[in-house]
């Protein structure tokens, strides 16, 4: 599952990234589990994330303990509403204050996730899921770049959440 906190003082009308590649990257090595339904990349509409929750994939994962995610993200798309006060030059785009501009910053092509809660054990036959929630107040760089690695980026939350009933997201 993902979801988006929506950014502090930028006027992000939309956000746009391919995942093309996610996997559940077991501890001390061994064979990464595939997260992506058949493999095929997925194109995932950040901004109205804000709103709704979108699944990524179910699936079974095999028993273990597991030490984080990897992503592979490419071709951003990022439209804005520049109300900077200012002219913003990025990527040879030039945006006037007032006016709306499409840029397509680079991204990272690898982010690999550690953070909280993992480490996780998976028992065999057991349910769980993970929510992942990305923070554009923190992916978008000045100026305009986009960087998944940067503090508060990604967060993760292992299901279910804690004070929820099992099988409820929100």
């Amino acid at each position: 599952v993902i979801t988006d906190t929506p950014p502090a003082g930028v006027t992000v009308l939309s956000f746009e990234v391919t995942i093309t590649g996610a996997t559940l990257n077991p501890t001390g090595g061994g064979t990464p589990v595939n997260m992506l339904p058949g493999g095929n990349p997925i194109k995932i509409e950040v901004k109205q994330l804000e709103t709704e929750a979108a699944f990524f994939s179910t699936m079974s994962v095999p028993a273990g303990s597991y030490s984080g995610f990897t992503f592979n993200f490419s071709n951003a798309e990022l439209t804005i509403k520049n109300d900077t006060g200012a002219t913003i030059t990025f990527a040879g785009v030039t945006c006037l204050n007032g006016l709306t501009c499409e840029f397509k910053p680079g991204a990272p092509a690898s982010f690999t996730y550690t953070g909280a809660p993992f480490p996780v054990t998976l028992p065999s036959g057991s349910s769980t899921g993970f929510l992942v929630d990305v923070n554009l107040n923190s992916i978008i760089t000045t100026p305009l770049g986009v960087d998944f690695a940067a503090t508060g980026a990604l967060t993760v939350a292992q299901l279910p959440l804690p004070g929820q009933p099992t099988g409820q997201l929100e």
